[in-house]
């Protein structure tokens, strides 16, 4: 994974054990979001005093670009009516979520889903996103149900607005199981 802490104020950059100036410089140069201009990059550092996740997306570290999960922490002035002075940001590689996750999909016959609590995916195990339709229904911590010929279990984060999906093929559960 990387992170860096980035103060919004004096736009200074730590970073891999060295320190970095400008912030449009950093964005563009150093850790840069395709999907995002920097505008909205700013203010989805600097613009909200919660933590967040942001979807797994490309991300072009030093030039090499890879699929990232990005965590967004705010640090904030709660003398400055809660404004955000700085943010550490870590991106978490997509390949790392895949073997941290790969138990959990039953060696990867399944699939592993995090949700954010609109019920949008924030990562996929695979190509496939849950069913929408079920998406909407997680109501309460935990909770299983079975459809087109899959289990689907969950639980969500007491720490974040965070689900955590996975879809497993009922014969892979059978043969598990007998």
């Amino acid at each position: 994974y990387d992170y860096q802490i980035l103060c919004r104020q004096g736009e200074i950059i730590f970073w891999h054990s060295s320190v970095s100036y400008g912030l449009e410089s950093f964005f563009h140069n150093a850790v840069y979001y395709p999907a995002l201009n920097y505008d909205s990059w700013e203010e989805t550092l600097f613009g909200s005093i919660s933590r967040r996740l942001l979807p797994v997306q490309t991300v072009t570290v030093n030039g090499s670009a890879a699929q990232m999960l990005t965590y967004l922490f705010p640090v904030v002035d709660n003398t400055r009516e809660k404004q955000v002075n700085a943010a550490i940001v870590f991106q978490v590689p997509k390949k790392t979520l895949d073997a941290l996750f790969y138990a959990a999909s039953m060696d990867g016959a399944g699939s592993v889903f995090l949700l954010d609590e609109a019920g949008n995916t924030l990562y996929s195990s695979d190509a496939q996103a849950p069913p929408p339709v079920l998406t909407g229904a997680l109501s309460g911590k935990t909770g299983s149900w079975q459809a087109q010929e899959s289990l689907y279990v969950y639980t969500k984060s007491a720490e974040h607005p965070l689900t955590f999906l996975v879809r497993l093929p009922q014969s892979v559960v059978l043969a598990r199981l007998y």
